[in-house]
């Protein structure tokens, strides 16, 4: 369009990745789709397009063999340029790209071609700008369905409701400071009317620590099964996660078992802060604290159990 108003021989737009680079966008011509389909890219320190985009100033060359930033392009559709006029595309102070025009004549621009490609560069720029924000806007938004669906994924992966045990009342509350958190509580059927219970937290934070703490309760989940002690199953988690992961993270854990009939609650803590036991009787609180090892950090663990 800009070609066909005004009369340039050739006509080009780029655009200024992060890295100062300027990367090839459209063009009259048919090196277009052949530019466009390989990324092609001009160097900031490479001929006037370059130099414009690194100084964000217009630059008119009317001889270009007496322009000593031209440099030839061996594939341009002008091989015999002999003028050419690049103007930023700004953003405020930010240079977002370059318009580039060229031309066979010598002395085919002046002080009115400057000021129309200037006034297009403003309008081309905003164009651009608000394509980019537009672009950020989707990808946010996609960024965000993910983010709710591995939520709601992770958030199944919790008990859907506090088991029914004859004598006793269970209740769990579980709320992320993220999106997606490293804490995660379970509640696990042994053998005998026995019942475990996990409280744990994985290092770290969002996404990273919501897949460890799937992996985490998977290990721990396939270490208490049968009739292994709280301390046997953690030191058997821990060699789990040890195995089936790379992240430098690890997970804290207080792990018991309940007696239902006997109301004895046999516990292990792996690093975690310690559970707090309220007796209603002597209105008297009392921690539950023994020695142990975060799990996934080191092998061969040894946790005290109480």
């Amino acid at each position: 369009l800009v070609q066909a108003s005004f009369g340039y021989d050739f006509v080009q737009i780029l655009t200024v990745n992060d890295t100062g680079e300027a990367i090839f966008r459209a063009s009259t011509g048919y090196l277009n789709e052949a530019r466009r389909a390989r990324g092609y890219i001009v160097p900031t320190d490479r001929g006037i397009i370059g130099w414009v985009a690194s100084h964000g100033e217009p630059l008119m060359a009317n001889d270009v063999a007496a322009e000593p930033r031209y440099v030839r392009d061996p594939e341009a559709v002008l091989r015999g340029t002999r003028s050419e006029l690049a103007v930023p595309l700004k953003v405020e102070s930010r240079v977002v790209g370059v318009l580039d025009v060229q031309s066979s004549r010598i002395n085919a621009f002046d002080r009115d071609d400057l000021f129309v490609l200037q006034t297009l560069a403003d309008q081309i720029a905003i164009a651009i700008e608000e394509a980019r924000l537009y672009e950020e806007t989707l990808a946010r938004q996609r960024l965000e369905q993910e983010l709710a669906l591995a939520a709601e994924i992770q958030s199944s992966l919790l008990p859907e409701s506090p088991p029914l045990i004859g004598g006793w009342e269970v209740a769990a509350f579980w709320r992320p400071a993220l999106e997606m958190a490293g804490d995660f509580y379970d509640f696990l059927a042994l053998t005998e009317g026995r019942w475990g219970f996990v409280i744990a937290d994985v290092s770290d934070k969002g996404i990273p620590a919501a897949i460890f703490m799937a992996v985490a309760r998977s290990s721990i989940r396939a270490s208490v099964l049968g009739r292994r002690p709280p301390a046997e199953a953690l030191a058997r988690a821990n060699a789990l996660l040890l195995n089936d992961t790379r992240a430098d993270m690890f997970v804290t854990l207080c792990y018991c078992i309940l007696e239902p009939t006997t109301g004895a609650l046999t516990y292990v803590n792996a690093g975690h802060t310690p559970p707090l036991v309220y007796r209603a009787a002597t209105n008297t609180t009392e921690y539950l604290e023994s020695r142990g090892i975060v799990l996934g950090a080191v092998d061969g663990i040894e946790l005290e159990e109480r």
